[in-house]
């Protein structure tokens, strides 16, 4: 069985009746909900969405019970790639109308997009590639799901695998504030 959204009570419940396979939720350097992330607060414009479990690490929890863990979203709906403006968005866009894209919350968000960058650049490599190689050092049962609409953002994506981030990378990423604004 796989589940999406579900905090670890609910997973556990389901896990007792049948084996879970795969969770699926939000997670990039943005949205850690899954991670139990303690550095969320609420005052801060941030809202906790579902998958968050103040009481622990959803990820944890499925590599402890050998479940695959399939985080949607994990370039920030493509904020984290660098290649997005506030106002550059289509009529009918989702994110047109997501408090994180909104101008205030885009601009504050922006020391997050520049940490993904600044290291992309020291490695000749993408944002996109630096999230999800942050991504896939998390845990061994990650298995992101990037969209993409073109064969080169897909071979670049892949591609994020053979990125090896150094330790202090990995803990300047972990140490990212957390993302302005909900997620929906």
């Amino acid at each position: 069985m796989g589940l999406s959204e579900v905090s670890i009570a609910q997973a556990e419940a389901a896990h007792a009746i049948h084996p879970v396979a795969t969770i699926q939720s939000e997670l990039s350097l943005w949205t850690r909900d899954p991670l139990g992330d303690p550095t969320f607060d609420a005052s801060e414009g941030g809202a906790a969405g579902a998958g968050t479990d103040p009481g622990g690490d959803l990820l944890a929890w499925t590599r402890d019970q050998g479940v695959a863990f399939v985080p949607f979203a994990p370039l920030g709906r493509g904020y984290l790639t660098g290649t997005l403006s506030a106002d550059g968005f289509e009529s009918g866009d989702f994110r047109a109308t997501n408090p994180r894209f909104a101008a205030d919350a885009f601009l504050r968000n922006q020391a997050i997009a520049d940490e993904v960058a600044r290291i992309a650049t020291a490695h000749g490599s993408t944002p996109a590639q630096v999230s999800l190689a942050w991504l896939l050092r998390l845990a061994g049962n990650i298995i992101p799901i990037p969209g993409t609409r073109s064969g080169g953002h897909l071979a670049e994506n892949l591609a994020a695998v053979e990125l090896h981030l150094t330790e202090d990378e990995q803990v300047s990423l972990d140490q990212l504030p957390v993302a302005h604004g909900s997620r929906y």
